[in-house]
């Protein structure tokens, strides 16, 4: 929705009225914009998984993507990310010789959910959550009691359960939590880089997504080859990690590639991001709290900055984004210097919500402050009338910025995403939003 109006600026009878409910279905809205949110939609289901009968109903619109339009897109956006870099023009052409075999693989059912990308992040991240707490249980002396039932729920157990499933292990330990949050990661970062979701088929049968290629990994494992834990955690969680891409990447016919060597493709594709200062790189500053980006794809530039670190921290520290608690644990300090670099530009926290990281200036607050504003009103256009758009503005206020600039910033992302219409009028007239 952020590559043009998704309202062409017509006139609205009755911008409050049940007939609007929701936007994306309204007449004001051009068909052709309607059809990308669709597919949009369709295309993250896919690879993040969704209640079955909401996909049952996406795909029963049968709104097609075509993958060589999504391919020169993306080939747009590496020239203006990468300044024509030809690392990534090479990558590309390579991609695309091989897009016209991509199928959208099936689907894997789990309690009524396709599953996919979501559970597996919720599951590593819950298992991380539960090791902190199974140590702040241990430092109690076992006055207390950790009830893990409590904590693995869906959609935090649907891989959990699977894991349980096809392992079959009598007895879990700590080795099976290692084993577990590896191959969620490792199967997260199974979609080729940066082509999402342009994924390949492996073989003949098993598709890089990342919920088959979970149930692909599990099956194969052999969780004895983990070594006993012992008092250097991170040593441990390092060893346990490239004890299992050892084995996994040797269990196939085809060579399967690790997170490690992924991250090293990614380092070649995206090694023209080393030369980016931030933030001059991705906008230019106009004036106090006013700023423009320095090209439409500024921030999938920033992104790119942080995923070039990112790869560089994976292959230094391979059992870090797996199991970062490992880190945290051991030397806070340690942890940190690994995952400052790398952190999301502004955080929800304290008394006054939302705040800058990274870079204590309004100017970069503010560039992702409306990125952010504009992707929740472009997901509640297609479900939502104007009120219950407004209503979602409201964790926006009372962050540091003055109240006349959240103002303004706000009133500039939902006219990005609506146009100037009485839409968007009607949105900021009940979210009680007076722009300039």
């Amino acid at each position: 929705a952020q590559t043009g109006l998704l309202y062409d600026g017509a006139p609205w009878d009755s911008p409050r009225a049940e007939a609007d409910l929701p936007l994306l279905d309204s007449e004001n809205v051009p068909e052709n914009h309607r059809l990308l949110w669709l597919a949009c939609e369709r295309l993250y289901v896919t690879v993040f998984g969704a209640r079955r009968a909401y996909v049952d109903y996406l795909s029963s619109l049968e709104v097609g993507l075509n993958l060589e339009l999504i391919s020169a897109q993306f080939r747009g956006l590496g020239a203006v990310v990468f300044d024509s870099d030809p690392g990534f023009e090479s990558f590309q052409n390579r991609v695309e010789s091989l897009s016209s075999d991509w199928n959208a693989p099936p689907f894997l059912e789990h309690h009524g959910f396709a599953f996919g990308a979501t559970q597996l992040m919720e599951g590593a991240a819950r298992l991380n959550e539960m090791l902190r707490l199974e140590d702040g249980v241990k430092a109690k002396h076992d006055r207390y009691r950790l009830d893990r039932d409590a904590y693995l729920v869906p959609p935090y157990s649907d891989a959990w359960e699977i894991y349980l499933e096809c392992t079959a292990r009598e007895t879990i330990d700590i080795k099976d939590s290692l084993a577990f949050c590896v191959l969620c990661d490792w199967a997260l970062n199974a979609v080729l880089p940066p082509v999402f979701p342009l994924s390949l088929p492996f073989g003949e049968e098993v598709p890089l997504m990342p919920g088959a290629m979970f149930l692909h990994l599990v099956r194969a494992l052999d969780v004895e080859i983990i070594p006993e834990p012992d008092e250097n955690r991170i040593g441990w969680a390092r060893a346990g990690t490239e004890a299992i891409y050892k084995q996994l990447s040797g269990h196939f016919d085809q060579a399967l590639p690790t997170p490690l060597k992924i991250a090293e493709i990614q380092l070649n594709v995206m090694k023209a991001a080393d030369g980016f200062a931030v933030p001059e790189s991705i906008y230019k500053v106009r004036g106090p709290e006013s700023w423009e980006p320095t090209n439409p794809a500024s921030r999938l530039r920033y992104l790119t900055i942080l995923a070039a670190r990112a790869a560089r921290t994976r292959i230094a520290h391979p059992a870090f984004f797996p199991i970062p608690y490992a880190h945290y644990s051991t030397d806070r300090a340690d942890f940190h210097e690994l995952w400052d670099p790398i952190q999301p530009p502004f955080v929800s926290v304290g008394p006054n919500r939302l705040v800058p990281h990274v870079f204590d200036d309004a100017n970069w607050f503010g560039f992702f402050y409306t990125a952010a504003v504009a992707n929740d009103v472009a997901f509640a256009a297609a479900v939502y009338d104007c009120a219950a758009v407004a209503a979602t503005l409201q964790k926006y206020r009372g962050t540091f910025l003055r109240e006349e600039v959240e103002d303004s910033l706000i009133a500039r992302s939902v006219e990005g995403v609506l146009g100037d219409g009485s839409a968007t009028a009607a949105i900021l007239e009940i979210a009680d939003i007076c722009p300039d």
